[in-house]
This record gives C-alpha cells, sequence and structure tokens, in this order.
C-alpha cells in the first residue's frame, strides 16, 4: 500500500512538472569581459500563472558556440525574484496612430471617451499606480510615422503621468505605424540601464511604412525600411525582452510582433477592453517580477553568438542566444593594456557597419550571422545578404569543407539543403534529405517564415521574407 502511494505520488508531480512552461526572458553578458558570467532570466509558469516554489537544483544550463554542440555550465548564483530587489526598468511603448483615435471596434468617433488612445491612457495610469518598488523605473514613449520619446524611464512615476499629458491627435501624414523602427529606438533608450529591461508595445494594426504609402523618403528614416528581424537583433544586442499587447477589436494585426515577442523572451497578449488591457498590463508585470536570475559561467570558447539552453528538472527546456565577442573568450587575466585597442576595433567594426547599413537590401533573402572565410555565397560579396529568387531554387550545400550557397547545383557535391519558392503557399520552402535543424528543431522540411534561425555546417543563417 505504502508503494502504491508513493507511485501515485510520483506520477502527480510528475504531471504538475510536466505542466510547467518554461521561458528565457533575458540573456545579460554584461559581466562576460570582467568575470566570464552571463545573468539569465528565467519564467516558470503554470497555466499562465508564475511558479514560485523552485530551487537551483530544479535547473540545468547549457551554452553553445557552435550551435550544435552544448556544454553544460555551472550556476554560479541562484535568486528569485532577484528583479524585485534589483528593480525593473519598463518602457511603456504606445500606438499613436491615426486609428487609435477611433472606438475599440474600429468606427470613426468625436467622443473621446470611447477612443482607443483614451482608453490606452487609464491602463497606463493604472500600471503607473500598480508600480510600488521605488527601485523600479518607467519610462514612456508612443509611435506613429515617428518615434517620440516622452520620458525616460526613471524612478519618478510622476514624469511619466505627465508625459501622457504631451500625446496628442497627430497629423494624416504623421498617422502611420512604424511599428519595427519605432522598437528599434524604444531599445536604445534602455541601452544604459543595468538589469532587467523590459519593453511593452501597445499596438492596434499592423506595421505601415511611411515612405511605401507617401511615395517618398521618411523625413528621418529616409528610404530605409526597418524590417522586424532587426528589432530582434537590436533587442538581443541590448538584453532586452519585447512583450506586445494587441488592442482593439476587429483589427488586422501584426503578426511579426509574435516573432519579435518570442524572440526576445517576450510573450504576445490580447486585450478588447480597458479592463482586459489593465490586466494585460498587470499581468506582465507580475511575470517579470516573479522570474528566477540564474547566473552562469560563460563557455571560454570565442563566438559572436552564443546559444543558450536551459533546462527545467531534465525535462521542459528554453532556447536564446546572446551576441558575444571573441574577446570575451580570452582568459581572465586579461592585460589592460589590451582592453584599449580591443574597444577601438569594436568602435570600427561598428562604424563600419553603420556605414554599410544605409544599403541593405530589402527582399527575400539569406543572412550569415557568423562571418567566416568558408562561407561561398554565388557572385555575393561576403557579409552582404544573399538574395532569393522566385524562380530558381537556392541550394546550401552539406557536410562540406567550406559552406557553398548558390543556385547552381553543379557547384555543390553531395546532399544539399533546397530552398524554392512555392507558387501555391507564396511561401519559401525548406526541404533537405537529412534532418538539420530550424530554431534549434530538427526538419526535414519546413515553410519558411521571416526570422527562422537555420543551423548548418555551424552557421547560422536567418531566413528573412523581406518587406511586406
Amino acid at each position: 500500500m505504502k508503494k502504491l502511494l508513493i507511485l501515485v505520488f510520483l506520477i502527480i508531480n510528475s504531471a504538475q512538472i510536466n505542466a510547467y512552461t518554461i521561458r528565457i526572458s533575458q540573456l545579460d553578458p554584461s559581466n562576460l569581459l570582467l568575470n566570464q558570467k552571463v545573468d539569465a532570466y528565467i519564467s516558470v509558469t503554470k497555466n499562465g500563472v508564475p511558479v514560485r516554489n523552485l530551487h537551483k537544483k530544479n535547473f540545468t544550463v547549457y551554452e553553445s558556440a557552435f550551435n550544435n554542440k552544448y556544454i553544460k555550465v555551472p550556476i554560479r548564483g541562484f535568486k528569485h525574484r532577484a528583479n524585485h530587489e534589483q528593480g525593473i526598468n519598463f518602457l511603456l511603448l504606445v500606438d499613436n496612430s491615426g486609428s487609435m483615435y477611433k472606438t475599440l471596434n474600429g468606427r470613426v468617433t468625436k467622443n473621446v471617451s470611447q477612443q482607443r488612445i483614451t482608453i490606452a491612457k487609464k491602463a497606463v495610469q493604472a500600471f503607473l499606480n500598480s508600480v510600488k518598488n521605488p527601485k523600479d523605473n518607467v519610462g514612456l514613449a508612443v509611435f506613429n510615422s515617428y518615434y517620440t520619446q516622452l520620458t525616460s524611464p526613471d524612478v519618478d512615476k510622476q514624469k511619466t503621468f505627465d508625459g501622457l499629458n504631451r500625446i496628442i491627435r497627430p497629423d494624416f501624414k504623421s498617422g502611420y505605424t512604424e511599428i519595427y523602427a519605432s522598437i528599434c529606438q524604444a531599445v536604445k533608450t534602455l541601452n544604459g540601464s543595468q538589469g532587467r529591461k523590459v519593453i511593452i508595445v501597445l499596438s492596434d494594426g499592423r506595421n505601415k511604412y511611411y515612405s511605401l504609402y507617401q511615395k517618398k523618403p521618411h523625413h528621418k528614416y529616409g528610404t530605409k525600411l526597418f524590417r522586424h528581424t532587426e528589432s530582434i537583433k537590436d533587442s538581443l544586442k541590448s538584453g532586452a525582452s519585447i512583450f506586445v499587447i494587441n488592442f482593439g477589436i476587429g483589427q488586422m494585426k501584426d503578426t511579426y510582433l509574435g516573432h519579435i515577442a518570442k524572440a526576445t523572451g517576450g510573450l504576445v497578449f490580447e486585450a478588447n477592453s480597458g479592463q482586459s488591457l489593465n490586466q494585460m498590463y498587470r499581468k506582465i508585470a507580475n511575470l517579470v517580477i516573479n522570474e528566477y536570475r540564474l547566473t552562469y559561467t560563460a563557455t571560454m570558447h570565442p563566438a559572436d553568438i552564443k546559444n543558450v539552453k536551459v533546462f527545467l528538472n531534465k525535462k521542459q527546456d528554453a532556447n536564446m542566444y546572446y551576441f558575444s565577442s571573441t574577446v570575451f573568450g580570452l582568459a581572465r587575466g586579461i592585460f589592460l593594456w589590451l582592453l584599449f585597442p580591443l574597444l577601438f576595433a569594436i568602435f570600427l567594426l561598428w562604424l563600419l557597419t553603420k556605414l554599410k547599413s544605409g544599403n541593405m537590401y530589402t527582399g527575400p533573402g539569406l543572412e550569415v550571422l557568423e562571418r567566416a572565410k568558408t562561407v561561398v555565397f554565388d557572385g555575393i560579396k561576403k557579409g552582404v545578404t544573399m538574395p532569393l529568387s522566385s524562380n530558381s531554387k537556392t541550394m546550401i550545400g552539406l557536410g562540406e569543407d567550406k559552406t557553398i550557397i548558390s543556385s547552381n547545383a553543379a557547384k555543390i557535391t553531395g546532399d544539399k539543403v533546397t530552398i524554392m519558392f512555392d507558387n501555391n503557399r507564396q511561401s519559401y520552402i525548406l526541404k533537405t534529405p537529412r534532418p538539420i535543424k530550424v530554431n534549434n528543431n530538427r526538419v526535414t522540411r519546413k515553410v519558411l517564415n521571416s526570422g527562422d534561425v537555420i543551423n548548418i555546417n555551424n552557421k547560422t543563417i536567418v531566413f528573412d521574407a523581406g518587406v511586406e
């Protein structure tokens, strides 16, 4: 009888564990250079409610510099509700496009109290009143055709209250929604912040480019069309997670916002009333407050990108990657006189990147994130996105000494990964004779979505569907 009770207990306990959902919400490598440490912020929920009774022994952390070989790394520090002790940097990014001055159902109205923007302002006020931790910083920004920073994250919540009064209805030409560009701008606002960084995006529609609809250059961005993949990269480099609240009833939603949230450790929520909007803001804050912080010793392997996998009770796992540098792979006893030329080199690299970014390809393509001499594009200079054609196949060699990306099958020997456009689906399809990893899942066939991460021959290749 005793053994039966123990068995029943184990079965029930196992079922409860399997019901948990684990998510890496932020990776903070800011201490890599000093002590080779990385802070991983972990969210564990059951049916959407934070789980609060876990311990260090419940988690296992693995890191990979080569995309396919993970190394177990030691957890040096563990803290639950660490965000409550150190404070959270919130930035509330609110849609202020023309559609926000309609009713929840999208009808034109002159009744200010029924407008979405009025309901959103009240929800922000309620959120500010709910922030009781004196260590939390809250900032406010709005976006339409432009990004406008109303207040930087600050412990003085009254500044954010005052910022709400400066939100005004945009004119017609300012009423578009440059969501991706605005997220990139918002991330820059948090670059100087330490610890947990959270951007909550409230949107009632889809990304709309000013330059495409107005048929002329944007006053600030020119002809540059920001893609959602840029929002993901900038957020991961800064260490900020993006939470999204789709607001309104029956409006078109931006599906790429879901990709941004998932890739950066955030979540997407739906709100169709003032009450549900208040609940979503509070739910996001509660999730962040109840996160676990794991501090682990990073691997010493030099790499531009490192993948992290965290297991809960050796069953459920979550994945994320962060941007590193070969300088972080050096021994801890690095001499101070080496630091200055290295920082200068990093600055030059950043400057060159900025100079090149003004002429970026905006159509469908493949981008190899880890620039290596063993990557050969077909007629495309190294470091430039490889365009994809809807009229021909693009192939990537498997098992080659060097990774060749070409539309000419004769250039590639052995097995090939094939990417081709499917006219019926109006999407690009990936096919491979043997399994490869896409978004850390092994596949032989997949309909590609913008932002999908393909791992081939230890190279990280990102598929971008281009501009809508």
